[in-house]
């Protein structure tokens, strides 16, 4: 077996993403239904993330294909390129892929919100929080209990902290896409993480034309890719990564500052 091409590869992740949006769109249809428009606002991002780990239990951990993987003829293999993940390292990547960017959404806006609502009772000391505070999770009581332990000035850097984060996040998953383009191995991030390759059992007949794409145009996209997104656009680029830049020695100047 030899290891599938870049185009399988983003051919089955566009095939599971159709259905996985499918699924979700299915699962939200119902709770709207069941439930009213009120619940379903609420708890959509919940739901989605439901349906997604349901769609890779039932396929990816359960030791089946998914359906864009079957569509286009790989398997997954291991580091190894012999056998099959192990059940724990295709737990870990559903994590990754799941889990994991959900939590790390929701961290990042709870204490994005929690941070600017300080920063509002700070200037204006007279209006309290609680009207707010019954509507409140779990999770963004905890957050706002610990920057109530902080003082100002590590609330302003952990603010600047915050963006830097939510800036940085999906100019890593840029990077990686162009990593894959120019290598073709790893289409998500998450696979790469957790070290899981695919092979395919089918006989290519076109060979010249594969090879030409994998060692020629896909690099090509891939340099393209970053270029488009580090270098175009001078104005934007050089805006960015000076405000960056500016962002991260102000949390320097804050942490030297700081008495932990």
């Amino acid at each position: 077996m030899a290891m599938a091409g870049p185009a399988r590869l983003v051919r089955g992740g566009q095939k599971d993403e159709l259905y996985r949006a499918g699924l979700r769109s299915g699962a939200g249809t119902a709770l709207r239904g069941l439930a009213g428009a009120r619940p379903w606002l609420q708890w959509r991002r919940e739901v989605e993330l439901l349906s997604d780990v349901a769609y890779f239990v039932l396929t990816t951990l359960s030791g089946y294909q998914t359906l864009g993987e079957e569509y286009v003829n790989i398997i997954q293999v291991d580091p190894s390129r012999k056998k099959v993940p192990s059940l724990l390292r295709r737990a870990a990547f559903i994590s990754l892929h799941t889990v994991v960017p959900y939590c790390l959404e929701k961290a990042l806006l709870h204490l994005e919100h929690e941070l600017q609502e300080e920063g509002e009772e700070s200037r204006s000391p007279g209006s309290g929080p609680a009207a707010a505070l019954p509507s409140r999770t779990f999770l963004r009581s905890w957050i706002r209990r610990r920057l109530g332990q902080l003082p100002e000035q590590q609330r302003k850097t952990a603010s600047q902290a915050v963006y830097v984060l939510k800036q940085s996040i999906p100019l890593l998953h840029r990077l990686h896409l162009a990593l894959f383009y120019i290598h073709g191995t790893f289409y998500h991030l998450s696979k790469r993480v957790a070290g899981i390759s695919y092979v395919s059992d089918v006989f290519r007949v076109s060979r010249v034309s594969d090879v030409v794409s994998t060692a020629l145009l896909w690099p090509l996209l891939g340099c393209h890719v970053c270029n488009r997104d580090l270098a175009v656009g001078d104005y934007n680029g050089r805006k960015f990564f000076a405000s960056l830049q500016s962002r991260l020695q102000v949390i320097n100047v804050n942490v030297r500052s700081c008495k932990f």
